[in-house]
């Protein structure tokens, strides 16, 4: 895996380059080659140990079709490591990430030792009952995923993990979802609940009432621009719902939500959330950035140059078709098949994303998320990619329109 430990140091020299001083972080890429040194132990792996130790906040794990030399203490040094760290997270979740790679690349049937792959494989179906793995093929796949991941943890890094809350205020922009939020200019968001009765009385008990959780935004002073974010953020009007209709009849709505991601003038960031129950519980959010200043909802066209657009939504797609081959093999692995390529196609959502899917995005200090749904049916709903894709503003920079609305926020960021 020399290669991929080339990339890993790669891909954090980059990541130092490109995070915002804001955040306050320095990548520190630890390795035995380079952090270990001679002394004479018990054995080569309990010395490693003992001169790295456990002072780290991400674990990269990498395996291929080779497990590794048996230690005194597990199967190899990597599952050795790999243990520490597991055990380090099963203690408290904040202490640290672990990201594990596996290669599934083709190998030539004389390079391959069978009792070692044997191994590597028991070790992969270990994990899948841990949590979430990654797979690639190759080293350009795998420098796209590693980088992605990085910088989606990191987002999180002082807030949900990594150091504890209660000793480190919260960035503005970064406020506890489940609470008020307000800025620095004045602007907040309130909440107001009402739960509603249905009149049908034949209505199963579940279904006889339905809660609705409304934002409120506060310290605007222009009633034009203030009924305009109401509009933008009504429910009726983003899920074509309407609470005069779930009242007399049953339509199964069980809730209507939402949650503050972002708010930092001139950007109000939500993500509005319907809930209801038919023939199984469904679910369905969107994420609306509006304009606090204009009352407008934010699109791709505010923020990007229109010439580069499809640029932007090619380089998003690409990550979007990894994310559906990985969907596709672990469809095929869940149902004993070897061939992957007719479990999801294009008859379940959309080809790929396109220039009008960048309409759909968060943001926040450090960054873009665009978002696209796979539109995967119920029955296989549980294999759907996130559909989140992270762009730091440095790596948008060449697409940010100038002298638009993100142009000048990023300035107030001290962004160059």
């Amino acid at each position: 895996m020399v290669e991929e430990r080339g990339v890993v140091e790669e891909v954090i020299n980059e990541l130092n380059l490109t995070l915002p001083s804001s955040l306050k972080i320095r990548l520190e890429l630890i390795k035995w080659e380079t952090h270990a040194y001679a002394h004479i132990g018990d054995d080569a792996q309990s010395v490693i140990n003992k001169q790295i130790g456990d002072e780290y906040d991400i674990f990269i794990g990498l395996m291929g079709t080779r497990f590794g030399t048996q230690t005194p203490r597990a199967g190899s040094g990597t599952e050795e490591e790999f243990n520490r760290a597991h055990e380090r997270y099963l203690s408290d979740p904040s202490q640290l990430r672990i990201l594990f790679y596996f290669k599934n690349s083709p190998v030539l049937p004389s390079d391959l030792d069978p009792d070692q792959f044997k191994r590597a494989v028991e070790f992969r179906n270990r994990l899948r009952s841990e949590g979430l793995f990654w797979t690639y093929e190759t080293a350009k796949e795998f420098r796209t995923f590693v980088s992605r991941h990085l910088q989606q943890h990191l987002r999180g890094f002082g807030v949900t993990w990594g150091v504890s809350t209660a000793s480190r205020p919260l960035a503005e922009g970064s406020e506890d979802r489940a609470s008020d939020v307000k800025n620095s200019a004045g602007v907040s968001v309130l909440s107001t609940k009402k739960v509603f009765a249905r009149i049908n009385a034949n209505a199963p008990e579940y279904q006889k009432s339905f809660l609705v959780r409304y934002p409120v935004v506060e310290g605007i002073t222009s009633d034009e621009v203030l009924q305009k974010i109401n509009s933008v953020l009504s429910y009726e009007r983003v899920f074509d719902v309407s609470i005069k209709e779930e009242i007399e009849e049953t339509w199964g709505l069980s809730s209507l939500d939402f949650e503050v991601n972002y708010l930092k003038n001139p950007f109000l960031d939500t993500t509005l959330m319907i809930e209801g129950i038919g023939a199984y519980p469904w679910q369905h959010s969107i994420t609306i950035v509006v304009n606090v200043e204009t009352g407008e909802q934010v699109k791709a066209a505010d923020l990007f140059e229109e010439s580069s657009m499809e640029l932007l939504a090619s380089r998003v797609n690409e990550l979007v078709q990894l994310d559906k081959k990985k969907a596709n093999l672990l469809l095929s692995y869940e149902n004993n098949e070897a061939d992957s390529s007719g479990w999801f196609d294009d008859r379940f959502g959309p080809t790929g994303f396109v220039v009008n899917d960048l309409n759909h995005f968060s943001i926040e200090d450090y960054g873009i998320t665009f978002l696209f749904d796979f539109g995967f049916p119920h029955v296989i709903k549980a294999f759907e990619p996130e559909g989140r894709y992270f762009f730091s503003f440095h790596s948008l920079r060449p697409f940010i329109k100038r002298s638009g609305v993100l142009d000048g926020f990023l300035k107030t960021l001290n962004y160059e």
